[in-house]
């Protein structure tokens, strides 16, 4: 199958970020609270993203930042556990950092674990609206991935937290699991998450729906998906080296699912490129047919690069997962996806529009996908095309930006934010 162009229509929105901002008359103080984790995420990523999108639309934006990383030994871990529920310190400290800096709102990525939902009470001691980004599941679920054992697991999701600390869901501990579940029932049964915050930010509609059967609120949720930076695909196109190839970039785990696309690569005369590290690589290379390269880890622009040139991106995972940017960044480059119709990967792109779907952990469907996509190299150019006018109009910092502004000033407009 011939190289696809990688370039869409340019569409050019109507205001810029600033305008947003002075039309909508909306508070011009933010504060972003955020627990780093030890080994830097996504989340950390997207904090720093939105950080800089509204310091360039003229916010006044001030952060109050912890990390994990003096969280170690018998002796740490036990105190960060005996205060991941309520850690009245935590208190104290958000409720100095607002009298001092007095924001107009104040927004969350991650409280856990050294914030502590105690970080809610500060606020509403304050009168401060206080929006949340729910990057995970962990109001519902010990590991915070709704997956367990292989499959996607929900016994924790209204129903008895116990299961969290049998199977050892946080980081193989039971202590640790039981740590984190009494801090999701104890918010459960005093009403945190439907008194106490006056918004929530889930990144996809599905991700709303399993909060919401999580026991949140559905009035106060919003979605709001991450975004990415434009590559500019028409505007600095990437050389190809002349292959068509498909392609799979991420973790070689088991949630990911590339024992999956192993399979299905079977009799399919394309060439596999597969981007990434992860304890299934060994057996992965074992039962890999010749077309399939194992090129390793890259840097961020070298995984564009590959991305840019690929027939299309295959993300065959099993779990639900978050919101895999490597999908936006697939997208924004105008190359289509094909994704197992599974949790948030059902809600980042249509069927036979932006991509494909296919059975998740089916490998015989995903077969059956790629040949139709290798034999229609016409419609994968228009998928290609409509993925990055999805990008355009959904993914960008701009629509970001809008979005974000419609939740702050509906908060700041409410008359009780609480």
């Amino acid at each position: 199958m011939a190289a696809l162009p990688h370039h869409g229509p340019q569409v050019r929105l109507a205001c810029d970020a600033r305008e947003i901002v002075s039309h909508a008359m909306i508070p011009r103080k933010i504060l972003l609270l955020h627990n780093r984790y030890q080994q830097q995420g996504g989340e950390d990523t997207v904090v720093a993203a939105e950080h800089d999108l509204l310091a360039r639309a003229g916010y006044a934006v001030d952060t109050l930042i912890l990390t994990n990383d003096n969280i170690g030994g018998v002796v740490k871990q036990a105190q960060a556990a005996l205060f991941t529920a309520y850690n009245p310190t935590s208190r104290r400290l958000v409720r100095q950092k607002l009298r001092a800096n007095r924001p107009d709102i104040v927004h969350v990525h991650n409280f856990f674990p050294r914030f502590s939902p105690s970080i809610f009470d500060a606020c509403r001691d304050e009168n401060v609206p206080v929006v949340m980004t729910l990057h995970n599941y962990r109001l519902a679920c010990a590991n915070g991935l709704l997956f367990r054992e292989g499959r996607p697991c929900e016994a924790c999701i209204g129903g008895n937290l116990l299961h969290a600390v049998r199977h050892a869901c946080y980081r193989k501990s039971r202590l640790g699991s039981a740590a984190v579940a009494a801090m999701i029932g104890y918010h459960r049964q005093v009403g945190t998450w439907h008194n106490k915050v006056t918004r929530f930010i889930a990144l996809t509609e599905f991700a709303r729906t399993r909060m919401i059967a999580a026991g949140l609120p559905p009035a106060r949720i919003r979605i709001k998906p991450n975004f990415i930076a434009d590559p500019h695909p028409a505007a600095d196109p990437l050389a190809a080296d002349g292959e068509a190839y498909a392609l799979f970039v991420g973790r070689l785990s088991p949630e990911k699912g590339a024992s999956t696309l192993i399979d299905a690569w079977q009799g399919i005369d394309l060439p596999l490129r597969i981007v990434g590290d992860g304890p299934e690589r060994a057996q992965l290379v074992a039962k890999a047919p010749a077309n399939a390269t194992f090129i390793g880890q890259l840097d961020r622009q070298a995984v564009l690069r590959q991305m840019a040139n690929a027939s299309f991106l295959i993300v065959p995972s099993v779990w639900y997962e978050g919101f895999p940017m490597t999908v936006v960044e697939t997208m924004a480059l105008g190359v289509p996806v094909i994704a197992a119709a599974i949790g948030s990967l059902r809600d980042l792109l249509d069927d036979g529009i932006e991509g494909r779907h296919f059975i998740a952990g089916d490998a015989q469907d995903l077969r059956r996908v790629v040949h139709e996509m290798v034999e229609n190299p016409l419609g994968v150019q228009q998928m290609g095309i409509r993925a990055r006018q999805r990008y355009l109009s959904q993914l960008s910092p701009e629509r970001n930006l809008a979005m974000l502004t419609e939740i702050y000033h509906e908060m700041v407009a409410m008359p009780d934010p609480y």
